[in-house]
């Protein structure tokens, strides 16, 4: 992609990464506009001031109003604005007047941030209302800024992983052994467990992250991922104090993967941007070396001093008196540092140990972004990570598709004898299990056969006046009525649709339903009556997981039995260009004629044509681009 007069919006932007590769296509091409984010305004303040600097330098001979423009952003891409406040009040030692705070208070507080945290990562997304979406960081900026490039070099998975779930699993079962039961800082337990979740955040991520670009249109989104431990093996020594190997980076690990597989099915989505991701599997530095205070975690390291021998004897130790002889020097540690961005400062020997050969080696940011830009220009350089799992990946088969064949008429053969199976609704979702019974009411006691055979008869008129013949013997009102009165006589039927968890919603607004309503599994702890009594919701349950005998759905396989049917004829129209390979061939119906040629039975096959739906009505085929045509 061309990045000339593009919008790019750059996560972690004040990175050594992200800063290199501003600074780098900055250099050879001219984007209309950044937006540089980070996760404090200081830092985004800071990567825009260089971000000017360095426009002056590239862009010296564009006049001023033609150069690149740029705004920041700044926030936790992975939490909300309500959150964000609710975190900072949660790790406040004063409330606004500078009083100190209470234990009570503090417990309070940090059990609203966990509570609202867990409705924010497991509440169903559809279930956001509009003002809760404009709540969320990362959507908003999206939605804001309306980038066509997002160059995403924030380490999530070292986010999520590290919110340390495994500490809280030790916590539990030492608390469990003492008898003393699990103490926590106010929130309930079960739910500081749900907060640590790193998988059901990643998820409530790429569902943000995929709302927001299907919105806007982002054309490509580039991801800078990670190994989580810099490339290195399960023996890798540079662990924080757990365990050998450590379940902590191998968290961080599977999160980093499980997001790669996450991009790959984003990337294999019909009308969604080019996903790619670029995975650095060695220490990436460096940003700067100097001389100062040493920090960690942003914040000072106090220096703290013990004369040799005021030191803790063993019997002082094993009688209890374990305070730390240590006591504060008043001073901070300072010393000779190189800056590796995420990963900290090192000392020089401390950097010379893990940059060394054959241990975690190294990378700079500028070879990442180097890297990263040519791919976003077009360029193939090996190091997609998504490209090369998709060309792995081994795909279905032509042997599978003989085979499906034989597969399906034996089925056939058995329904011959048995009758239709329709939908059991294991496999899911519910909505599926609608559509064949819908589908499967309209062809038996809609009759639907008897709408169709006069049209596939007439070999002589044209296409178009096939489709009239079709909608001037439909009658929704007339098919709706039909479809209950055979319902109604049909017990075995009526007994299999509600058996399996879907619900039946007559004309007359009657719910029929058992005990087992499949839709009702998104729901736990609400009562069904509670939610039909909401508009939204019955319009939820009809669209998803009911079969709906209205008028207005009936019509509404009208539009799509209709299109079904333009789609047949494509094939059977005059001339060369719809009897070639362009277009997917689909058996949505079967025709069957006596030996004069006339049509004597129009079998409409339920499964290809709910499966036709999902590619065309639910955007859902399993590659981006297919052939089909019209629409």
């Amino acid at each position: 992609m061309d990045t000339n007069g593009k919008r790019i919006l750059v996560l972690g932007a004040y990175g050594q990464v992200g800063s290199a590769i501003v600074k780098l296509m900055l250099r050879h091409s001219k984007p209309a506009h950044f937006v540089l984010c980070s996760l404090h305004k200081s830092e985004s303040d800071e990567i825009l001031e260089q971000c000017k600097l360095w426009t002056a330098e590239f862009q010296a001979t564009t006049p001023v109003e033609e150069r690149t423009t740029y705004s920041t952003r700044h926030g936790d891409m992975l939490r909300t604005g309500k959150l964000e406040k609710l975190f900072s009040a949660a790790r406040a030692t004063t409330d606004d007047q500078g009083n100190p705070l209470d234990a009570d208070e503090r417990a309070r507080r940090e059990a609203e941030f966990t509570a609202k945290t867990v409705e924010f990562v497991f509440k169903d997304y559809n279930l956001f209302s509009a003002e809760e979406k404009s709540d969320i960081n990362l959507l908003s900026w999206i939605l804001e800024d309306k980038p066509d490039i997002i160059i995403d070099c924030v380490n999530t998975a070292t986010g999520l992983a590290y919110m340390d779930i495994f500490s809280l699993g030790k916590k539990y079962l030492a608390e469990q052994i003492s008898g003393s039961g699990v103490k926590t800082n106010g929130a309930p337990f079960c739910e500081l467990v749900l907060s640590s979740a790193a998988l059901p955040a990643l998820i409530r991520h790429v569902e943000i992250l995929k709302n927001g670009m299907d919105s806007v249109g982002t054309k490509l989104y580039i991801k800078i991922g990670t190994t989580g431990t810099g490339g290195m093996g399960l023996n890798i020594p540079y662990t924080h104090s757990e365990s050998k190997p450590s379940r902590q980076l191998m968290s961080k690990t599977a999160v980093a993967g499980a997001s790669s597989l996450l991009y790959l099915l984003y990337n294999r989505t019909k009308d969604a941007p080019v996903i790619k991701e670029i995975k650095p599997a060695a220490l990436i530095g460096w940003k700067g070396i100097g001389y100062g205070p040493i920090r960690k975690h942003g914040a000072p390291i106090d220096l703290y001093d013990c004369p040799l021998d005021k030191g803790r004897t063993l019997d002082e130790l094993k009688a209890g008196e374990d305070t730390p002889p240590a006591s504060r020097t008043g001073e901070s540690l300072e010393g000779v540092f190189i800056d590796t961005g995420e990963n900290g400062v090192f000392s020089s020997a401390e950097f010379e140990t893990i940059s060394s050969l054959e241990q975690m080696e190294m990378v700079t940011p500028e070879d990442v972004a180097r890297v990263c830009i040519e791919e976003i220009n077009g360029e193939s350089t090996g190091f997609d990570i998504i490209g090369s799992l998709s060309a792995v990946c081994l795909d279905s088969t032509y042997r599978a598709g003989l085979m499906r064949n034989h597969a399906v008429e034996q089925l056939m053969e058995l329904e011959a004898k048995h009758g239709e199976s329709v939908a059991y609704e294991i496999l899911g979702p519910p909505k599926l299990s609608k559509l064949l019974w819908e589908a499967y009411l309209l062809k038996h006691h809609g009759k639907l056969t008897e709408i169709l055979k006069p049209i596939f008869d007439e070999d002589t008129v044209s296409m178009a006046r096939k489709i009239e013949m079709f909608d001037e013997a439909y009658d929704p009102e007339a098919l709706c009525e039909q479809v209950l009165s055979g319902l109604a006589a049909d017990d075995a039927t009526r007994q299999r649709i509600i058996s399996i968890g879907v619900p039946i919603c007559t004309k007359d607004r009657r719910w029929l339903y058992g005990d087992n309503v499949a839709l009702m599994r998104a729901f736990p702890g609400r009562k069904i009556g509670e939610l039909l009594g909401d508009a939204k919701m019955q319009r939820y349950f009809l669209d998803n997981g009911a079969v709906e005998l209205l008028p207005s759905n009936i019509e509404r396989w009208q539009g799509r039995l209709r299109e079904a049917l333009r789609y047949h004829f494509m094939f059977n129209a005059e001339g060369t260009e719809h009897t070639s390979s362009a277009y997917d061939y689909r058996r949505l119906f079967t025709i069957k004629r006596n030996a004069e040629g006339a049509v004597e039975d129009v079998e409409l096959h339920i499964g290809e044509l709910v499966a036709w739906m999902f590619i065309t009505e639910e955007a859902g085929p399993r590659r981006r681009h297919v052939f089909h045509p019209g629409k």
